[in-house]
């Protein structure tokens, strides 16, 4: 009995090995190319085709976004997106599912809409710039249909990925023709007139911190109000997709 056990423990374990995306397989797979940067290191690489802006800690705890609930940010993500436009972005991404519209809050002690018109920035960004800028919808998570309505069916797309079963994302496969992709990376990929044609692996050389141009959303703001800040905007976002999320460079 005991020779049984072992011999299905062994088989389970050379099925297991042998299988079609093994957990195995993903780490293998990011050492290769962690061996591959180390001996290119030194060498030109090809700009990163994406720029990350964070509302990281660092926005959240500063002076002027510190005393926002994250529900009201939508003025503050219009300033920041249009500037980002300005500077040069192809199109612009919004890893938010913006599923609350402050215009809707009716104060419950004496029924005034206290907050009517405050999400209009932002709804105005989104219609001006219609087929550059993306919101996010999940599966349970729909955007609120004053959001839809102004960006537009099209300006809404999905955020949900796929893992390998280490829960780790390497690779996506787009749907074509990219600008009419469910997918939100499609999206700004298409919005960008790149060409996909088949399933892509992205495995970062290093960090993504790193390896990726990173903003905080604080830092868009700031630089924004200056002549010289807008020419640092200008090298972090011309000629880039940018997205925005809650990402940090951790």
């Amino acid at each position: 009995m005991v020779l049984i056990a072992l011999v299905a423990m062994g088989a389970g374990i050379v099925v297991g090995l042998s299988a079609n995306k093994a957990i195995w397989e993903g780490w293998v797979i990011d050492r290769l190319f962690q061996i591959r940067a180390s001996m290119e290191s030194g060498h030109d690489t090809a700009p990163a085709p994406v720029a990350v802006v964070g509302l990281d800690q660092t926005s959240l705890e500063s002076e002027r976004l510190s005393r926002i609930p994250r529900v009201l940010m939508t003025p503050v993500l219009a300033e920041a997106g249009q500037a980002l436009l300005d500077a040069g972005a192809n199109a612009l991404g919004f890893d938010f599912v913006f599923a609350y519209s402050a215009d809707s809050f009716v104060d419950p002690s004496s029924g005034e809409a206290r907050l009517s018109g405050f999400d209009r920035p932002f709804q105005s960004f989104v219609y001006r710039n219609r087929g550059r800028v993306f919101i996010a919808h999940t599966e349970i998570g729909v955007p609120h249909r004053s959001f839809t309505a102004a960006i537009g069916s099209g300006g809404v797309r999905s955020v949900i990925v796929s893992t390998d079963i280490d829960g780790i994302v390497r690779q996506h496969e787009p749907e074509l023709p990219l600008n009419e992709s469910p997918h939100l990376i499609d999206a700004l990929l298409g919005a960008s007139d790149a060409e996909v044609s088949e399933t892509y692996t992205a495995v970062p050389n290093s960090r993504l911190a790193t390896s990726l141009p990173y903003m905080s959303l604080i830092d868009v703001l700031r630089l924004k109000a200056t002549e010289e800040g807008r020419k640092q905007l200008e090298e972090f976002s011309c000629g880039q997709d940018c997205f925005v999320g809650r990402a940090s460079p951790v």
